[in-house]
């Protein structure tokens, strides 16, 4: 394990779930946000958990297994990234391995699952991904669960079959091979070029969720005049939506499901507009201000604003 070969600066194969949406721990604005930080100069701060400390250190045993059960004669580890010979795209194989003219047959008993045929002949090298996962096991794995990003490694190495060995709960491991697929590399294109404007111009997709929203607007004016909200938008009545925000929240019978998608609504009408109002409603997404600390144990605390996360809902008179 190499670690981290790509540049952050740019779309990787790893995050291209997430750039297309179907990631269910990060979206497109959590990680054109974390690119956008890294052009900045500002390192990420995210270290991993337990969970991505076993899969690295399980993923040489795993891509070994792999490279044993389809008969391959050997494999390494690539000490560089892969790049997109066209597309600001870059891609880090967890292994190659060595093939020549393997004859390889779909074996669920063996583990082995080809998509798309019975059979296939592997005539050169395959990119090898390893991943871990609790989930059950799968007749095939969920796109963010490695097949994209075998697709995006392929469009990079230039390879023409990949492989992904899927460890499930520890138990069982199940290895899909994949062939180049046209046409979700031009899926996997489209969504590279658009992130990439996004990252240019510094534009955000439309938010995902209440949390999507702090990321789109972390700044409010302070000084400024209530924003008078529409009264529907899409739809949806906007003084009935915060009139029951403003009762769940009074009684604390709202799930948090339901409260975020409220949060979510408000906070994309209001943009960077700290306060709003509608009928005898405030609707309030202020910034915090904190006042410098001095050195005590801890480092000295400069002074910072953050934009508060959940929307202040309260009764007020009318106008």
């Amino acid at each position: 394990m190499v670690g981290k070969l790509t540049d952050s600066r740019h779309a990787s194969a790893s995050i291209l779930p997430a750039i297309m949406g179907l990631s269910p721990w990060s979206t497109p604005n959590d990680t054109l946000n974390k690119c956008l930080m890294a052009r900045d100069g500002m390192p990420d701060t995210w270290a991993g958990n337990e969970a991505t400390e076993w899969g690295n250190r399980l993923e040489p045993t795993i891509i070994q297994e792999m490279v044993d059960r389809l008969g391959l004669t050997g494999w390494h580890e690539p000490q560089t990234q892969f790049k997109h010979p066209t597309l600001p795209l870059g891609a880090s194989l967890d292994g190659v391995g060595y093939a020549a003219g393997n004859v390889i047959k779909h074996n669920p008993d063996n583990g082995i699952y080809i998509i798309g045929a019975t059979e296939v002949t592997l005539n050169s090298d395959i990119a090898l991904e390893s991943k871990l996962t609790r989930s059950d096991p799968e007749l095939i794995p969920a796109p963010f669960r490695g097949p994209i990003q075998l697709q995006a490694q392929l469009m990079c190495s230039g390879l023409s079959y990949g492989a992904v060995g899927v460890l499930y709960s520890g138990l069982e491991l199940r290895i899909f091979i994949y062939p180049s697929d046209p046409r979700m590399m031009t899926k996997i294109a489209e969504a590279v070029t658009d992130f990439e404007r996004r990252l240019d111009a510094r534009e955000y997709y439309p938010p995902a969720s209440s949390a999507d929203c702090n990321i789109v607007w972390p700044i409010a004016d302070d000084v400024e005049e209530p924003l008078q909200l529409p009264a529907e938008l899409g739809g949806v009545d906007i003084l009935e939506l915060i009139e029951a925000h403003h009762a769940a929240t009074a009684a604390k019978k709202a799930s948090d499901s339901v409260q975020s998608d409220v949060d979510q609504v408000l906070k994309e009408i209001l943009g960077n507009h700290s306060v709003g109002r509608i009928g005898d409603f405030e609707v309030k997404w202020p910034m915090r201000h904190y006042k410098a600390k001095p050195e005590v144990v801890t480092p000295a605390k400069d002074a910072y604003s953050k934009r508060q996360s959940n929307i202040t809902v309260r009764k007020v008179a009318s106008w």
